[in-house]
């Protein structure tokens, strides 16, 4: 079934990206030739031929390190994953207050207090060995799992590259260029280019020296027209 999918995706011009768990899922994966890997495995290391397979074939891979970072703050009640300043601007104020107070007297299977920190854990390694074998990146967050916040999620991930050691360029290419030709739409979005949507974010800092510079946005631009952010928040 699955290379069915695969196969019907591919006849249609469609870009297969695929969700996997174990470095058999993925290895799985490309057996059937897909354009990229979501989440990879956080558990298991993913075997050195696996790796170099997937950087020969050209195939992204997206560890989405955030869903994990965010278990974990979680299981030691965290707070600072609510007080993130970015979160408290763009999540409604009803349900942040509902999480907040959740997070502050949940109980949760006690399993997931064995987590390793995350620098420590399989997640953050296949990262670095994708990053050194030279398999193309590409940054994403799933979010809508739990603690895993749309918006402040792609700075969290953002940084928790950078914290394992992925230089800055990389993590942007990652979450531009790379994410549009991903989506098979690298030839409007992606960069900054005569032709392309003039879709951007201007920040105050430089984020090829800290990546965290991204958090400072000063002005946003969606196919040319300037969004008035704070009118976005006023629903909060």
């Amino acid at each position: 079934m699955f290379s069915a999918v695969v196969q019907a995706a591919k006849h249609h011009r469609l870009p297969v990206v695929v969700h996997t768990g174990t470095p058999q899922d993925v290895k799985d994966a490309l057996d059937n030739n897909v354009d990229g890997i979501e989440h990879g495995s956080m558990r298991d290391l993913i075997p050195d031929a696996v790796v170099k397979e997937m950087a020969s074939k050209g195939i992204r891979y997206d560890p989405t390190l955030v869903v994990l970072d965010s278990i974990i703050r979680i299981a030691h009640h965290d707070m600072s994953i609510v007080e993130d300043p970015m979160v408290r601007q763009t999540v409604p104020t009803k349900p942040l207050a509902k999480m907040n107070n959740w997070m502050r007297n949940h109980e949760l299977d006690p399993a997931l207090l064995q987590i390793p920190e995350l620098r420590n854990t399989a997640a953050v390694k296949n990262l670095v060995n994708a990053y050194r074998a030279g398999v193309p990146l590409v940054l994403g967050t799933d979010s809508g799992n739990l603690g895993t916040f749309h918006g402040s999620a792609v700075h969290r991930e953002m940084e928790l590259w950078q914290e394992a050691g992925i230089p800055p360029a990389d993590i942007l290419k990652a979450a531009t260029s790379n994410a549009a030709g991903l989506l098979a739409a690298d030839g409007r979005i992606g960069k900054i280019a005569k032709g392309y949507e003039a879709s951007l974010v201007i920040v105050d800092g430089n984020p090829l020296e800290d990546i965290r510079a991204t958090r400072r946005i000063s002005d946003v631009f969606f196919k040319g027209e300037r969004v008035k952010r704070s009118s976005l928040f006023e629903g909060n």
